[in-house]
C-alpha cells in the first residue's frame, strides 16, 4: 500500500502499535484480539487496522522542557479524552469516508492558537476555573498538566459520531439486517426520541453526531457490543483507533507530561461555542503549549494523591495500572495537585533517564521501586 503522498498526509497502520495475531488461535486468550479499543474480542485485528488523512497543519509544536524547569510550579490536572487535533480523516480500513471529518480533541487543544488553557463542559470549567482563583489568592504558580483517559473516553466527542457516521454512510451492508438494527436500538434505549430508521444512513448519522455528548457515548458503546457487531455495523474500534492521537495509542492511564499548559488564574470560566463537544474554556495566561520528553507514570507526575490510590490497588490485586475509579477521581475533583519539589524533579528525571537509555522494562521496575517503598513506609 502507497505511503502519504505530500507532507500534510498520514498513515496509521496498526501494526506500528499493536501484535499480531497468533496463527492457529487456540483457545487461549489472544492479547492481539483483545485490547482496550473495544469491549469485546476484536472481528478485525487491530494489527490490521489502516487510517489515511490529513493534518490541516494549524497547530504549533510545543516547547520540550525538563522537569528542572517545572521546580517550584504547583502542577494541577486536565483529565481528557485521547483523540486527535487538526486532523482530517478520510479512509478506515477500507472505508472511504464520502464527507471526511476533521477531529478537534485531547491534549493537542493546547497547540492551536487563539484557544484556552483547556476546554470542557461549563460545569467541569466553572469548578476548575475556581480551583484557578483560590490557587492565585494562595500565590501558587500554576502549570495545568494533561492526563490521558481510558482509550475508549473518546465516545463522548462530537468528532467520533461524526467519523463513525461517515463509516455508517460508507458501509456495504445490505439484506434484512436493518429492521433488526432499528429494533434493537429501540429495546436499549426505550426513551430515547426520534430514532431513524438504520436503513437511511444520511439520517441516521446526522442524528447520531448532533446527539448530546453522554448520549452519544452510550450508542457508540452499544454499537461496540457483540450483538450489534453481528449485525454487521462498522468496526467501532477501528473508528476509535482512528480518532486517537498516535502519541497516545499506547499511553498510560493519568500519565504527566505529553501536554501542559499556562492557564489564566484570574479570568474564570468563559463559555464559547469555538469547539463542537465542549461549550466553555480557560483562558491562558500565555500562547504555547509545553512537554516533558517522557510521559511520566502517575505515581511520579501526581505523587502525592497517586500514590495512595496505587497502593490501594497493589495491595488488593498486585496492579500498578490505575483504575476506573482513579481516572474518575482525578475527572470530578478539579483541586487535586502536586507541588514540583526536589524528590519530583529527582524522580522525574530518573524515571526519564532509565527510559531512554536502558528501555521501558528497568523505567518500570524503578516506578515499581517507589511504590514498594511508599507502602513499606505507611
Amino acid at each position: 500500500m502507497a505511503g502519504p503522498k505530500n507532507l500534510l498526509d498520514f498513515v496509521m497502520m496498526g501494526s506500528d502499535f499493536f501484535r499480531k495475531p497468533r496463527v492457529g488461535g487456540g483457545r487461549a486468550k489472544d492479547p492481539a484480539l483483545n485490547t482496550p479499543f473495544s469491549m469485546n474480542k476484536h472481528r478485525t485485528a487491530p494489527y490490521d487496522f489502516e487510517v489515511r488523512g490529513k493534518h490541516l497543519g494549524n497547530l504549533l509544536a510545543p516547547k520540550v522542557i525538563s522537569p528542572e524547569d517545572l521546580k517550584g510550579k504547583t502542577m494541577y490536572f486536565a483529565t481528557g479524552d485521547r483523540t486527535s487535533n487538526d486532523r482530517l480523516i478520510e479512509e478506515i480500513n477500507g472505508y472511504l469516508l464520502r464527507d471526511p471529518k476533521q477531529t478537534y480533541g485531547g491534549p493537542e487543544y493546547m497547540d492551536q492558537l487563539l484557544r484556552g488553557s483547556w476546554a470542557s463542559e461549563p460545569t467541569a470549567m466553572k469548578s476548575k476555573a475556581n480551583a484557578f482563583k483560590d490557587a492565585a489568592k494562595a500565590g501558587e504558580d500554576v502549570i495545568l498538566s494533561y492526563m490521558p483517559m481510558g482509550e475508549r473516553s473518546g465516545d463522548f466527542s462530537k468528532h467520533m459520531s461524526e467519523i463513525y457516521g461517515e463509516m455508517i454512510k460508507a458501509s456495504p451492508m445490505g439484506g434484512n439486517s436493518f429492521p433488526m438494527i432499528d429494533d434493537a436500538l429501540a429495546a436499549r434505549f426505550p426513551k430515547m426520541e426520534g430514532i431513524p430508521s438504520y436503513n437511511n444512513r444520511e439520517e441516521f448519522a446526522s442524528w447520531l453526531s448532533n446527539l448530546k455528548g453522554g448520549d452519544r457515548a452510550k450508542v457508540i458503546k452499544f454499537f461496540d457490543s457483540s450483538a450489534m457487531q453481528d449485525l454487521g455495523v462498522p468496526d467501532v474500534s477501528a473508528a476509535r483507533f482512528a480518532v486517537t492521537n498516535p502519541d497516545l495509542i499506547n499511553s498510560q492511564a493519568l500519565s504527566v507530561g505529553y501536554r501542559m499548559s499556562s492557564p489564566d488564574l484570574l479570568s474564570g470560566m468563559i463559555k464559547s461555542g469555538d469547539h463542537p463537544s465542549y461549550g466553555a474554556f480557560v483562558p491562558r495566561s500565555q500562547e504555547g503549549s509545553l512537554r516533558l520528553a517522557s510521559e511520566l507514570p502517575y505515581i511520579i507526575g501526581a505523587r502525592d494523591t497517586a500514590l495512595p490510590k496505587a497502593a490501594v490497588t497493589f495491595l488488593k490485586n498486585g496492579k500498578l495500572a490505575p483504575q476506573p475509579k482513579d481516572v474518575k477521581s482525578y475527572m470530578g475533583n478539579p483541586r487535586l495537585s502536586q507541588f514540583i519539589d526536589d524528590q519530583w524533579i529527582d524522580e522525574a528525571s530518573t524515571y526519564t533517564d532509565l527510559l531512554r537509555t536502558q528501555g521501558r522494562r528497568p523505567a518500570e521496575e524503578y516506578t515499581m521501586g517507589l511504590l514498594r517503598k511508599y507502602i513499606e513506609d505507611l
